[in-house]
């Protein structure tokens, strides 16, 4: 299993199978900076760019599988 960006075209032609995950966003951003606080300043230019290449490669649509983690505990 393969990290952000994986799925996205033209390697995710390759893909088996393709898994989004998903949270909404303030909840990304809490984990994110949870996990990694040194991208804080960081995280709204890249978050910009992930929306940006997902929306034009469509992967969230070529999935095989989507799950909500918006609600999960970890």
């Amino acid at each position: 299993l393969e990290g952000c960006g994986a799925g996205a075209l033209p390697a995710g032609a390759c893909a088996s199978v393709l898994a989004w995950v998903e949270a909404d966003e303030a909840v990304r951003y809490a984990r994110g900076i949870a996990r990694d606080p040194e991208y804080a300043d960081h995280w709204q230019r890249w978050a910009a760019h992930e929306r940006s290449l997902y929306a034009a490669d469509g992967t969230r649509a070529r999935a095989h599988l989507v799950v909500d983690t918006t609600d999960a505990r970890f």
